[in-house]
């Protein structure tokens, strides 16, 4: 829209002079790039479609809850969003300091759907009124003592394994927390001072604090998804697909995968060109060396290598023009879940780069927004 307006501009104030035809040029071209993910958008919006169902089945969206319908996007491109930015629903959020080890404690951020979700039978009352005596004990119905207990989504933030914080996933934990879900945000400890599988082990003891506290933020551990970026969804994976790793109470039933990688030895090998992070070095800060020195390490790290039947359903999302994780590597995840008999959606946008969806109100990020909403309402129903 701006490269229009300004290409607008410059033909309206039209001079005869070679700097102005270098402008006009300059503006065309930057107007034809811009418009490239216009033109790409038909194609791969009918792609996501036909893996979403390919997948779930065709009429996967009639097996959706009709009040959770109600609250998906309407389309997945919605251009108020694309001006205003994604509206964003106020939620409480909690925040914990999780014990680890040795005085070593982690923050966890518990995100809380809306009252009107927590109570839909009840009317949110006027904070001017007055407040009730309440019933004695002996008087309070089973309504008034049981709330309903919430699908749990548990995000991942991303950062190489090097850095990063549960605050970076808050726009999206806001937001799914708004659609009726309890949202947890956790952390692990970072390379190179922790090597590998130190982030299982915190993890772990992430889920087993929301078992331990399920009853009190009603959270219903039958129905829980992970949901990671980058190193994030690494970790995502690894943990969705080793049931070993789930304390006893907890089912994972999805995973969502946020350009995450899959095979690290293979990555460590085959870099991306630029390497703007130099991957050898980060994932040797991870692992404590290279695929010749701790092989073992590499492929017990790596979730292609953990892909087996019966894994909870996965949703991946990969940029063509990633210059950190290949996209060949979520293509190679995607074939190997389908040939196990596994639920598995790829989708890609072949104009998006790594970390896409920072700029939320982006094609990118609403056209992941609209299926992983889906998937979640599916998996989670």
């Amino acid at each position: 829209l701006g490269n229009s307006v300004l290409l607008l501009g410059a033909i309206a104030s039209y001079q005869s002079t070679l700097s102005w035809h270098v402008v006009l040029g300059c503006l065309s071209l930057c107007l034809i790039l811009s418009s490239l993910p216009l033109l790409q958008l038909p194609a791969t919006l009918h792609l996501a479609h036909n893996q979403m169902e390919s997948a779930l089945g065709q009429d996967y969206l009639s097996q959706i809850p009709r009040e959770k319908r109600q609250q998906l996007r309407s389309r997945p491109i919605v251009l108020r969003d694309l001006i205003q930015g994604i509206k964003m629903t106020d939620v409480q959020c909690d925040r914990h300091s999780l014990p680890i080890s040795n005085g070593t404690s982690l923050p966890l951020n518990l995100y809380h759907p809306p009252l009107k979700i927590q109570h839909p039978n009840s009317k949110i009352p006027n904070p001017n009124s007055k407040i009730p005596n309440p019933k004695p004990s002996s008087e309070a119905t089973q309504s008034d003592i049981l709330k309903p207990s919430h699908p749990t989504l548990i995000t991942f933030y991303g950062g190489g394994w090097h850095n990063g914080h549960p605050d970076e996933t808050a726009d999206f934990s806001r937001y799914m927390a708004a659609q009726g879900y309890v949202v947890v945000a956790i952390a692990y400890r970072h390379a190179p001072d922790h090597l590998f599988p130190t982030q299982l082990n915190d993890v772990q003891m992430a889920l087993r604090w929301i078992v331990e506290h399920h009853t009190e933020y009603n959270i219903d551990p039958s129905r829980v998804a992970l949901v990671g970026w980058s190193a994030g969804a690494h970790l995502a994976l690894l943990t969705a697909y080793q049931s070993h790793l789930w304390p006893s109470g907890l089912n994972i039933r999805a995973v969502a995968n946020y350009y995450g990688p899959v095979d690290l030895a293979e990555g460590y090998r085959d870099l991306p060109h630029p390497d703007p992070i130099d991957g050898r070095a980060v994932l040797t800060d991870f692992l404590g060396g290279s695929p010749t020195e701790v092989p073992d390490r590499y492929r017990e790290a790596s979730p292609l290598y953990q892909i087996q039947a019966g894994l909870p359903s996965t949703l991946s999302i990969y940029g063509d023009r990633d210059h950190i994780v290949k996209p060949i590597f979520g293509q190679r995840l995607d074939q190997q879940l389908r040939q196990k008999g596994n639920h598995s959606i790829l989708i890609r946008l072949p104009w998006a780069e790594h970390a896409f969806d920072k700029v939320s109100q982006g094609l990118g990020n609403q056209i992941a927004l609209y299926y992983v909403e889906r998937f979640f309402a599916w998996t989670l129903r």
